[in-house]
């Protein structure tokens, strides 16, 4: 009986240390570096606390135009790169170290 709750609770552990990483993984800093870039890539010398510059992320991201026509949102409705904030800073909702969030839920609730 002992050896059935070993395993049930390494089981648990198991799951629990998946889900964590999992989670972890959403942040846009673990995307960078599974890109192979490195902290300074988009921190240049400053303290990663200060964050990162809009034109920094456009120098790999191009434009907004671009973005509008990103895979990954230009199938969303709304798309969150072609609204009336016009050049919105990407930290408004890209935030490497932290959650992402959507900066027109701000006015706009989701249903």
């Amino acid at each position: 009986m002992n050896k059935i709750i070993q395993l049930l609770v390494m089981a648990l552990c198991a799951v629990a240390l998946s889900v964590t990483l999992g989670y972890a993984q959403d942040f846009l800093a673990d995307t960078h570096k599974e890109a192979g870039l490195s902290c300074s890539d988009c921190h240049g010398d400053n303290k990663k606390s200060a964050g990162v510059e809009m034109d920094q992320c456009l120098s790999c991201h191009d434009s907004y135009d671009s973005l509008k026509e990103s895979p990954r949102t230009k199938h969303l409705e709304p798309n969150p790169h072609d609204g009336h904030f016009i050049d919105l800073d990407c930290n408004n909702c890209h935030h490497g170290h932290k959650e992402m969030e959507n900066f027109c839920h701000q006015c706009h609730a989701p249903d």
